[in-house]
């Protein structure tokens, strides 16, 4: 009897452990995907703007990539909320400063 309920429990505790395990591996896909994609739109910015070098089009695309990385911060800040419990919304670092 009790070989068999530490199989079992053997059995639940590896069920466990790998569905934790794909589930962090799938986020951190997803995580991945949002860098690349926030790092194009910063280059595609830049690249498709550059042409024009007026002081209005230079503060939009630093706009676009200040924006960019700030919302790379807030969704770093918003995952890892749960395991700090933090909440740094109101931080230096999150106010926008234009120009």
């Amino acid at each position: 009897g009790h070989s068999f309920m530490g199989l079992l429990v053997s059995f639940l505790i590896v069920s466990r452990s790998k569905i934790s395990y794909d589930r962090f591996m799938d986020f951190r896909r997803h995580l991945a995907v949002a860098y690349r994609s926030c790092r194009d739109l910063a280059q595609y910015t830049s690249v498709y703007t550059f042409q024009t070098q007026t002081p209005e089009a230079q503060q939009w695309r630093q706009d676009v990539c200040y924006r960019t990385i700030l919302l790379l911060r807030v969704t770093m800040d918003a995952l890892l909320w749960s395991s700090t419990e933090r909440e740094r919304w109101e931080e230096e670092y999150f106010k926008y400063k234009p120009g």
